[in-house]
């Protein structure tokens, strides 16, 4: 659940992202599309993590967890090293790269390492990165 409140503020900290863009004045077809490449993986990394029930399924959320922990933390460290360019173009943002590195580095040791005690730690360090980063960085936007 740690994991998906995670990629619940990614979502909402790529609509704050977006709205920093809201005074540029040149928007080349190249930059719209990457931006849509940002926002489809995302997208991506939050449809695998959450399972697809259907009415009256039932399912083992720890073994979902050990077949899709790769594959969605995959999909957020793209995220998160895609976001990086968009730092660099967003007035403000460009020192926020600091934390990137660092999430990445998180999402990395995640991915490697499946016991509880690791997914937790991490998960606790990165929502420390993330209330961090939204304290400095959101009011600028």
């Amino acid at each position: 659940m740690a994991w998906v409140g995670v990629l619940l503020f990614a979502c909402v900290d790529l609509w704050f992202s977006l709205w920093g863009l809201r005074e540029r004045e040149a928007w080349s077809l190249i930059y719209v599309l990457y931006l849509l490449v940002l926002a489809t993986v995302l997208y991506v990394a939050c449809q695998l993590i959450v399972p697809d029930l259907r009415d009256g399924d039932s399912i083992d959320l720890v073994a979902f967890n050990e077949t899709r922990r790769r594959k969605y933390l995959a999909a957020l460290g793209l995220d998160v090293a895609l976001a990086m360019v968009q730092n660099f173009t967003t007035p403000g943002l460009a020192t926020a790269n600091v934390f990137n590195v660092a999430l990445v580095a998180l999402i990395g040791i995640a991915w490697l390492w499946r016991d509880t005690r690791v997914q937790i730690a991490v998960v606790a360090v990165f929502i420390a990165i993330y209330t961090y980063y939204a304290a400095t960085y959101i009011p600028k936007l």
